[in-house]
């Protein structure tokens, strides 16, 4: 439990950086059945791609503000 509540403080810190934050619902899931670690990955999955407008969106950002720098 301390280790879910370390884990949580250091995500709210790194949020402040992130441009994009990737957030699969996990709710129900038991960390400690390892089987269910597929699940995990498919919830992360779906997450991700809900969220590849946005992403794409950042990298042509990124990408329009390195082209203007370099002229």
């Amino acid at each position: 439990q301390s280790y879910f509540i370390l884990q949580m403080q250091n995500i709210e810190r790194r949020k402040e950086h992130a441009d994009v934050m990737i957030r699969p619902d996990l709710s129900g899931m038991d960390f400690h059945k390892f089987g269910e670690v597929n699940k995990a990955v498919a919830r992360g999955r779906l997450a991700a791609e809900k969220m590849l407008p946005e992403i794409l969106q950042k990298l042509a950002q990124c990408t329009l503000d390195k082209n203007a720098q370099e002229k």
